[in-house]
């Protein structure tokens, strides 16, 4: 039992350290492409999502444009995970639909849509490195979910009336049916429709992750 309990050990703090150094890499890039103060603000299948300030430079031949600096997240994927349609879950190599590629591709057709509603969350770029997929988004803001499980918190210390809660809802549900109706029309599918997908800034909501959509007329015959 102590031999496997130090073996463990041993694994998960090896899985620590390439953690650390693959936070101190994907900083160093982030950075060097404009990314003020990046924050890891969630981990995923494949990777990690990050918040931060973007400043975007348009550099002409006699003058360089500098635009002012806006929130953005950076979903990053390793990229032989993303590949390989794998996934790290507990210790395990899964397999896995996650494709940030195919994500990309959606969102960037999406958004460039001039008829694209502002319920979804603009493309902005998408890089790489020899080891991960960058893809640069504007951010949405609050996560649906958290935003819900506050407002129902206020309602049960009686700090949010009920009716204006159902004001809310109706706004926030008007929205996301504009979105998943737009995207249809598009002839695209989100396949996780879902509260973490969402989120909300002053109720404006916003749809993210696609890496699970598919174009229907992929599959439809």
């Amino acid at each position: 039992f102590f031999r496997t309990f130090v073996r463990v050990r041993t694994k998960m703090s090896e899985y620590s350290s390439i953690q650390q150094t693959d936070s101190r890499l994907i900083t160093s890039v982030l950075n060097k492409i404009g990314m003020i103060k990046p924050v890891e603000i969630a981990t995923t299948l494949q990777g990690s999502v990050w918040r931060g300030m973007y400043s975007c430079s348009d550099a002409k031949e006699h003058e360089k444009q500098v635009q002012p600096a806006q929130p953005i997240v950076v979903k990053v994927s390793n990229k032989r995970l993303a590949d390989q349609s794998l996934a790290h879950v507990a210790g395990t190599t899964i397999k896995v639909k996650e494709n940030v590629l195919k994500e990309a591709k959606l969102l960037s057709m999406l958004t460039r849509d001039a008829e694209c509603p502002s319920s979804i969350v603009r493309f902005y770029q998408f890089l790489y490195t020899n080891k991960h997929y960058f893809l640069m988004m504007e951010d949405g803001g609050l996560p649906l979910f958290d935003f819900v499980t506050t407002c129902h918190d206020l309602i049960r210390e009686g700090r949010l009336r009920l009716s204006h809660w159902k004001s809310v809802v109706c706004a926030i549900f008007f929205q996301m049916l504009t979105c998943v109706q737009y995207i249809h029309g598009k002839q695209v599918c989100h396949f996780d429709i879902s509260l973490e997908n969402f989120c909300v800034n002053d109720v404006d909501i916003k749809v993210l992750e696609y890496a699970d959509g598919s174009e229907v007329m992929e599959f439809v015959t």
